[in-house]
């Protein structure tokens, strides 16, 4: 898996500690693990720690399961036309969830825009 971090995904990334980043690191590791993968598209299919999310024009969910932290996730969207390449759009956690994926959703959609 190649993946492109927005400014926005850097900057939270930032806030984290170090064992936070490990374990998103992790989650991202597990959610495109080969066992996951759909060969047709090189893209893991939806369950489990990765999942697409309906109504958002293609952005998808990771969450971090560990059961020591605050239910981090990830939101991302595939590079169309690149297979194996994902775009790290921003992340948050559980209480934050509602705000990240609109902010992530509007990222998405900019970046359409910008890059058809």
């Amino acid at each position: 898996m190649e993946y492109e971090l927005t400014a926005r995904y850097k900057r939270w990334l930032k806030k984290l500690t170090p064992a936070e980043r490990l374990h998103l690191r992790e989650a991202l590791v597990d959610a495109f693990d080969p066992e996951r993968m759909d060969h047709a598209t090189g893209f893991p299919r939806s369950g489990g720690r990765i999942k697409l999310l309906r109504g958002t024009g293609g952005v998808w969910e990771v969450r971090d399961m560990s059961s020591d932290g605050p239910g981090h996730r990830i939101y991302m969207v595939r590079v169309k036309g690149e297979r194996g390449k994902v775009i790290l759009l921003t992340g948050g956690n559980k209480s934050t969830q509602a705000n990240d994926l609109a902010d992530a959703i509007a990222e998405a959609r900019s970046r359409r825009s910008t890059h058809p």
